[in-house]
């Protein structure tokens, strides 16, 4: 039996990271993709090509945004269009509030002008909750510390009030932190990878925080499980339910090459961390579906040294 949904599929930030693993994985499935970017970060075509659909805008236009919604009348969308590298989001909290919350907004207008209401996979992420050391459970309070993270809960509010109206079935994905192949924003386990390339001391900033690591492809196929399966009005966390600290990634990096690296103290970098834990309760998503976000973080990283070149790849 077909896994495909019923054409065509929208995906808002399909040229970036999670959005290129996301669209790969739909078109597998036999999906009619169209892709909304405005080419921030992401880059279109891929290398490998595509045979999505794209459409070069930004969802801060609500003309254009309205009139993208009105030709591609789609019946399913993942919602990933954003700002969320949390540094560039600190620095230019207007820019993070029009991209996240307006363009959400306008993109949800768009929504109540269609004839059927479409399913609607919304990314939000785990920075909505408060700090707190325990793994958090999708009923953990909301108290977002970073405009970033109440960037993203204005969005699920948002999204409920469309719902309320009968402009959209929503279901909230609240990702922990993506790492893998292809990343476009500058992230630390990122830049532990371009500095192995000069040798073996790495300058970073903070790295006793300790993170829940999502491999990409892991949350791709997360996002598809629950848009198949997840009931409207919902929020799941996607997290694999073990966190690590820097300093625990920058080791199992070490292993895996058989190399000792050190680290120094870079003060550009240092950055202070209300949270020092940010780690998922899985047990929502996993009952939902048991094979979700199993890929282990020496696996995932493997897979990540092998790509970048430093590990031979196995067919």
């Amino acid at each position: 039996m077909s896994e495909a949904f019923v054409a065509p599929t929208l995906v808002t930030g399909g040229a970036g990271y999670l959005g290129t693993e996301l669209v790969s994985r739909l078109l597998e499935l036999g999906n009619e993709v169209v892709i909304v970017d405005d080419l921030s970060t992401g880059t279109w075509p891929p290398p490998k090509g595509s045979k999505a659909r794209f459409v070069h805008l930004d969802l801060r236009d609500r003309d254009a945004t309205l009139a993208m919604m009105r030709d591609v009348q789609p019946q399913r969308i993942f919602h990933l269009a954003a700002l969320h590298f949390i540094p560039a989001c600190v620095t230019d909290p207007s820019r993070t509030l029009a991209i996240n919350v307006i363009g959400t907004q306008h993109l949800l207008d768009g929504c109540g002008e269609l004839g059927t209401p479409p399913a609607l996979v919304f990314t939000s992420t785990a920075d909505v909750y408060a700090p707190q050391l325990e793994p958090h459970h999708e009923s953990s309070p909301a108290a977002p510390d970073n405009v970033y993270g109440l960037s993203k809960y204005v969005g699920e509010q948002l999204l409920a009030q469309s719902a309320r109206k009968g402009h959209c079935a929503p279901v909230v994905a609240r990702l922990f932190n993506l790492y893998g192949p292809g990343e476009t924003n500058p992230h630390v386990i990122p830049e532990i990878v371009s500095q192995l390339r000069s040798g073996n001391v790495l300058r970073l900033g903070n790295t006793s925080p300790r993170r829940d690591y999502v491999y990409v492809a892991d949350a791709a196929a997360a996002l598809i499980a629950l848009s198949r399966a997840a009931p409207a009005g919902t929020k799941w966390n996607v997290g694999t339910g073990k966190s690590y600290s820097v300093q625990e990634v920058i080791d199992t990096i070490g292993t895996l090459l058989g190399r000792v690296l050190t680290t120094e103290r870079d003060p550009a970098r240092y950055r202070e961390s209300d949270r020092m834990n940010l780690q998922s309760d899985p047990t929502a998503i996993r009952s939902l579906d048991p094979t979700l976000l199993h890929t282990d973080l020496s696996e995932g990283l493997r897979s990540l040294l092998e790509h970048e070149g430093f590990l031979p790849t196995y067919a």
